[in-house]
């Protein structure tokens, strides 16, 4: 397990790029045949694999917070991570506000992700949100991971206990919100 993890490790950026490259095909694709021939089947399927390339580039995001968390303190994750997207954060979604004829205070609530949890997860950049999210309880989890006697059984009660908790509360909660945790 080790090795696999070192392997992936060590090509990050290649899947990385992958990646972005099945996310940029997933958004950029034009269908030319919307039939139900083969060739419009396959055309489709080729583009719903973009899916995979958010899935793929949060779990390499998980991995490099565990390996960041593992040689550094909270505190110097926690400001590696705000150099790595703080800013590029803050200009996309101040464009994406002046673009959208936005108020100060609708600038403050997709800043501080107020917009993302309580209103509509697709109002502000969700990717960026989703990754700030990550960032935001990757510390929380790491320190009781390592914690545990045994990690393999922790992750697996960590992972039952959350699906448990959306299963109650998908009903409540907004469909949008729900779908992305249940991501």
């Amino acid at each position: 397990m080790k090795n696999d993890l070192y392997i992936i490790s060590k090509n990050r950026k290649l899947l990385f790029g992958c990646s972005a490259i099945m996310v940029f095909i997933l958004h950029m694709w034009i269908c030319l045949f919307n039939d139900k021939s083969y060739i419009g089947y396959l055309e489709f399927t080729i583009k719903s694999f973009g899916n995979y390339g958010v899935d793929i580039f949060i779990i390499l995001s998980g991995l490099g917070c565990y390996y960041s968390l593992c040689k550094n303190t909270t505190k110097k994750f926690y400001i590696n991570r705000i150099k790595r997207i703080g800013f590029a954060f803050i200009v996309v979604t101040l464009i994406n506000n002046i673009l959208a004829h936005n108020s100060l205070i609708e600038f403050i609530k997709n800043i501080t992700l107020y917009s993302f949890i309580f209103e509509n997860v697709y109002k502000n950049s969700w990717f960026s949100c989703a990754i700030i999210l990550l960032y935001i309880f990757s510390p929380l989890y790491y320190i009781f991971f390592q914690k545990a006697k045994n990690k393999t059984k922790f992750s697996i009660l960590s992972i039952t206990i959350t699906l448990l908790i959306l299963s109650i509360i998908s009903n409540i909660i907004r469909p949008d919100f729900a779908i992305f945790i249940k991501r």
